[in-house]
């Protein structure tokens, strides 16, 4: 499998500020959300941008472009961060167990509802049946 060591975001060109509420990292059945603080945590500031910081108002990091070609990559080895995104496994035990659960859920309340209406439409069917056999 492949190791994913380092990222590089790159904002574009255009001077001025834009404000980046989260990075996603979506792996084939899994995705992890960096907050602001993870994300001044996990990356520093390289090229024609100003260094990182979290506006604790906006909740985000003010992203200041000041050159032709800004960009901000990560400081530390993704390794460890993004190894169970990229499994390959699929993650099936834990939507089997919650379907199971739901269809016993499901099973216990139908047999719980179902014998009383049972009862009442088979009363109905016999006061129905005499009725008919009356009027005949």
């Amino acid at each position: 499998t492949a190791r994913v060591q380092g990222i590089r975001i790159d904002p574009g060109p255009v001077e001025g500020t834009r404000l980046l509420k989260a990075i996603v990292l979506r792996g084939p059945y899994s995705e992890l959300r960096l907050g602001p603080d993870s994300v001044v945590r996990w990356f520093s500031a390289v090229n024609d941008l100003s260094p990182l910081r979290v506006d604790t108002v906006q909740e985000a990091v003010p992203l200041r472009v000041r050159g032709a070609d800004p960009y901000f990559a990560s400081n530390r080895d993704l390794g460890a961060l993004t190894q169970a995104l990229i499994d390959e496994r699929r993650p099936v035990l834990p939507p089997f167990l919650g379907g199971l659960a739901i269809g016993m859920l499901a099973a216990l309340l139908v047999r719980l509802v179902r014998w009383p209406v049972f009862r009442m439409r088979s009363r109905a069917a016999r006061t129905f049946t005499r009725y008919r056999a009356k009027r005949l």
